[in-house]
């Protein structure tokens, strides 16, 4: 087996990721492919698009460079963010998980999470739901498959919409965004409320304020999240 297996909920194929690549291409930006240890290469031909890890420049002092030299991060939460938050860099988290230690400390967070897919109900699983099935503080693959949960990854097209809101975001120097100010501010109070009344592991302490940013044009299509 491998020694990463317990993490493998967090695995993505970066083919999902290339439409996306793509359209911030468009939108004018340099994107760099991050990662050490990747199975696929992603093929897009393009002068603006390097793919770091089978690249001659992959080193260690260049994963450093890049990370204080980025305009914006994009993660699913894995090594690499640690960098980019290390310089203040604002980072874009498709898919954090658990849901009770999403990064909140900071405005330049953007969170989104994946949806919690109970395979008994068949349906995705509500904000408070995940809190009171004690999903959010599960950081093992195995422990989410005894509770027959899917964790499901971000639609594409919600993830150029996320990135589109996320500039406009950054831009306004970290303000909320007019139309989504009540929205955004409803979902970090209930999750805040469901820290504090259902975390198994009391992850609330982790947290203290929610100063994280969580986009409008995901939050639109997870409306079930905060019923």
């Amino acid at each position: 087996n491998n020694s990463f297996d317990y993490h493998n909920h967090r695995d993505d194929d970066i083919k999902r990721y290339k439409s996306l690549v793509e359209h911030i291409i468009k939108q004018g930006y340099f994107v760099i492919r991050m990662g050490k240890i990747v199975n696929e290469k992603l093929y897009i031909k393009d002068e603006n698009f390097l793919d770091y890890p089978f690249s001659n420049f992959n080193n260690d002092f260049m994963d450093i460079f890049l990370a204080y030299k980025c305009f914006m991060c994009i993660s699913n939460v894995t090594g690499f963010d640690a960098l980019p938050t290390i310089f203040r860099k604002p980072i874009l988290f498709f898919g954090s998980i658990p849901v009770g230690f999403m990064s909140t400390s900071s405005k330049k967070f953007i969170n989104t999470t994946y949806d919690h897919y109970d395979k008994s109900l068949k349906r995705n699983l509500n904000l408070k739901e995940i809190f009171v099935n004690e999903l959010d503080c599960i950081f093992r693959a195995e422990d989410f498959k005894k509770k027959n949960i899917i964790l499901k990854k971000t639609n594409p097209k919600i993830m150029k919409n996320v990135f589109d809101e996320t500039v406009k975001y950054i831009e306004s120097n970290y303000n909320n965004i007019r139309t989504s100010k009540n929205l955004n501010n409803n979902f970090k109070n209930k999750y805040y409320f469901y820290l504090k009344k259902y975390s198994y592991k009391n992850s609330y302490n982790f947290h203290r304020k929610i100063r994280s940013y969580f986009p409008i044009s995901w939050l639109n299509e997870k409306k079930y999240l905060i019923k």
